[in-house]
């Protein structure tokens, strides 16, 4: 086991510089790292705070380091096992989950839920598998399982691993209501850094959104980074521990990645978003990055079932409850509504979400996409109100989501009425992630909270 005291006087300033997350110059990016892990790679194997943190600091550094060619892969095994990885040895993981886990309760062997967030995406469930089989790599003495937020797997999860869907665990499942009774249950954080249930027992977060004031503070291994897509993230402590992928492996990530990208959209990539997919698209030999897209998207398109489209992608952690419905045909070119009991619902549940919670407001962003499954069509946009908040509260939102749209599509033609906006004409859609930021402050200050968002 590594220990504060054991970093040499020459390795402290590079060893600062890695885990306070400043940006590593040149010559520590072609010699320190590789220096480091040589040197001290073979104690970083225990599991108190100190290693641990830095051992997953220490992938993720090495990670970007093979994605750039500065690193070989054979120079990352000190840290870990490494070696090839091939599908059969995940098929295998994945259908033996719930066996490993009644195993693990009969014999008191310490457990770790993986586990993404309410109603999952892509994104959040394969994270968590794949997060889950990682750990397993690396630690076979605890059995960790991935565990999804939600009574079914999404249709375009069902799409991506077909063979599998049937395996993984749903927070439903009594086996696991069984479990979380049991002392030994810990839980590593994929694709959110805030669960209030479980946060306690958090041993480990990974996540492509903002950081909640509870994550910042907690004294555990944290990649928080603002990338993509959490399979991202997930995808480079492989690549940082040793590990290469096989083409099944890799293409079940690539299609996690381009659904939470949207197809590589611009405004959700960053440089290190497309050396990742890169790798994975070239490893996965997939030839058609809009043909891959479009099937997984049908399937996700495939309901007109409101109360599915309003909870499937619900998000309340801001302080005001915010759906996202992604639809097919529900709207005309001119903006008529072809599915009026669709919409109607939609309203009516975000009203109750009101109600229920008692929010100040609701929003529903309906996105409507053509019929190759990528381009969107047009965007309505509707703030239902609680019934008690005043005009002015209404009026300074409004203006707010009007000026946040009119910022991100300067050519939108933009079509505003009393209680939604319309956005057509761009193709794309706005981002939640862009929303959020923007009308959270006004709505904490105009209702006495101080709101976070993630």
């Amino acid at each position: 086991m590594l220990t504060f005291g054991m970093i040499k006087e020459v390795d402290f300033y590079f060893f600062n510089s890695l885990m306070s997350q400043n940006k590593l110059k040149e010559f520590e990016i072609d010699k320190s790292v590789e220096s480091f892990v040589k040197k001290y790679g073979s104690l970083l194997k225990g599991y108190d705070t100190f290693t641990y943190k830095l051992r997953e600091r220490l992938y993720d550094v090495c990670g970007d380091l093979v994605l750039e060619n500065k690193l070989k892969l054979t120079n990352v095994i000190p840290l870990s096992s490494g070696g090839s990885l091939d599908y059969a040895l995940f098929d295998d993981y994945i259908k033996n989950s719930r066996s490993n886990l009644e195993s693990a309760l009969k014999s008191n062997k310490n457990i770790v839920f993986v586990m993404g967030h309410k109603n999952p995406d892509t994104d959040a469930v394969i994270s968590s598998m794949f997060e889950a089989w990682r750990n397993h790599l690396e630690n076979p003495l605890t059995v960790y399982v991935p565990i999804v937020q939600s009574k079914r797997l999404p249709d375009e999860v069902t799409e991506l691993i077909p063979s599998l869907s049937d395996y993984v665990l749903l927070t439903n499942d009594p086996l696991y209501e069984l479990a979380k009774q049991s002392s030994l249950i810990r839980w590593i954080s994929v694709d959110q850094n805030e669960e209030s249930e479980v946060q306690k027992s958090f041993v480990s977060i990974i996540d492509h959104h903002l950081p909640s004031k509870i994550a910042k503070n907690q004294n555990i291994p944290k990649t928080l980074e603002l990338l993509g897509s959490c399979a991202a993230l997930v995808t480079r402590k492989y690549l940082g521990m040793g590990f290469s992928l096989d083409e099944k492996l890799a293409k079940i990530l690539y299609g996690a990645s381009l659904m939470d990208t949207e197809n590589k959209t611009i405004s959700k990539m960053t440089k290190k978003d497309v050396l990742i997919m890169d790798y994975l698209k070239k490893t996965s030999r997939i030839k058609d990055d809009n043909e891959f897209y479009s099937k997984l998207m049908g399937r996700l398109l495939n309901t007109d079932d409101a109360d599915n489209l309003f909870n499937r992608d619900y998000k309340d952690n801001f302080g005001f409850g915010f759906a996202v419905a992604k639809v097919k045909n529900c709207f005309s070119n001119n903006g008529e509504v072809k599915k009026q009991s669709l919409v109607n619902r939609l309203y009516s549940l975000a009203n109750n979400n009101n109600k229920e919670k008692d929010f100040p407001l609701t929003l529903v962003k309906i996105t409507d996409y053509c019929n190759d499954n990528m381009t969107v069509n047009r965007e309505r946009i509707v703030v239902l109100f609680n019934v008690d908040v005043g005009d002015e509260f209404k009026k300074t939102i409004k203006m707010t989501l009007e000026g946040t749209i009119h910022f991100e599509f300067q050519e939108d033609e933009l079509n505003s009425e009393l209680s939604y906006v319309d956005l057509c004409g761009t193709g794309l859609q706005l981002s939640r992630k862009k929303m959020v930021p923007i009308l959270q402050p006004f709505i904490g200050l105009s209702m006495g909270n101080d709101f976070h968002y993630v």
